[in-house]
């Protein structure tokens, strides 16, 4: 299996951890909700670790990071819905472009 087709699974396993983790929270399921965002944060790690080491990234990393420093805040101030509109409308979007770039090129990410 290359490095590609894995990074396409690491991002297909985050990007429905984020899914099931804003269904949970819109429906008031908070702990459930949590636990789906935690449970994402090991693939979204080796997805940053993998993007930041391809030599010259098609894709804008800094968006993802901007997306992500508002999250800890929110989880502090246990924010749901800041948090949820986050993952929805910020971090979702921004790991749906990765997928779509790994698929048209399989050899790097791109936006």
């Amino acid at each position: 299996m290359n490095e590609s087709t894995r990074l396409r699974e690491r991002n297909d396993r985050f990007r429905e951890a984020l899914r099931s983790s804003v269904g949970h929270f819109r429906r008031g399921e908070d702990h459930s909700g949590l636990d789906e965002f935690l449970n994402s944060l090991d693939d979204l790690e080796s997805i940053l670790d993998y993007l930041q080491c391809v030599e010259e990234p098609e894709i804008e990393l800094e968006e993802m990071l901007e997306a992500l420093k508002e999250l800890p805040a929110y989880l502090r101030g246990q924010d749901v819905t800041a948090l949820t509109d986050a993952l929805e409308f910020a971090v979702y979007p921004l790991a749906e472009k990765w997928i779509g770039g790994v698929t048209e090129n399989d050899d790097s990410p791109k936006g």
